[in-house]
């Protein structure tokens, strides 16, 4: 298990990839034909209320520590895909969080992700483990959503940050 220490907390507070508007994340998502991550409940559920269906989406039923509203919860929920949850709790990256993302990226139906406590570092081990050239999507509060192609250098940057995190 992996915790965030003010280093990496530092180095977070800039967004890992390009800040993009809700439109130009959709877009991007429509262009890389269903080979999407999505993180975080905002992020997820504007990608399927915009006919985005991401392979694994990483959701806690909030937003900034608030209660996602019903539809959002409903939506999130209620998808046919198939389901997988993970205890973490805030500032951590657990290892079942991990291995339940790993599990998931191996599936070739769609996941959904639910985490008990916080996913908010859910991006950092989807980088690490996604294919290249796909996309990771996270929101970055207060400024858009963060989309992020996997390559060698992100990956790099991701584990990186991994490492840097505090064993727990």
């Amino acid at each position: 298990m992996k915790k965030l220490n003010e280093k990496v907390r530092a180095e977070l507070k800039k967004p890992l990839g390009r800040v993009c508007s809700e439109k130009e994340a959709v877009q991007a998502a429509k262009q890389a034909k269903g080979r999407v991550i999505c993180v975080g409940d905002s992020c997820a559920y504007a990608m399927l209320q915009n006919s985005v269906e991401p392979r694994v989406i990483v959701y806690d039923l909030k937003t900034l520590r608030k209660r996602v509203s019903e539809d959002v919860a409903n939506r999130l929920s209620g998808l046919p895909w198939k389901k997988a949850r993970a205890a973490n709790p805030a500032g951590f990256i657990t290892d079942e969080l991990f291995s339940v993302l790993e599990n998931a990226l191996g599936e070739k139906e769609r996941v959904a992700i639910f985490v008990e406590g916080e996913e908010d570092l859910a991006a950092l081990p989807a980088l690490a483990l996604a294919e290249e050239g796909e996309l990771v999507f996270y929101g970055q509060p207060g400024q858009g959503i963060v989309c992020i192609r996997v390559s060698e250098e992100t990956r790099s940057k991701a584990e990186k940050l991994l490492r840097e995190m505090d064993d727990a």
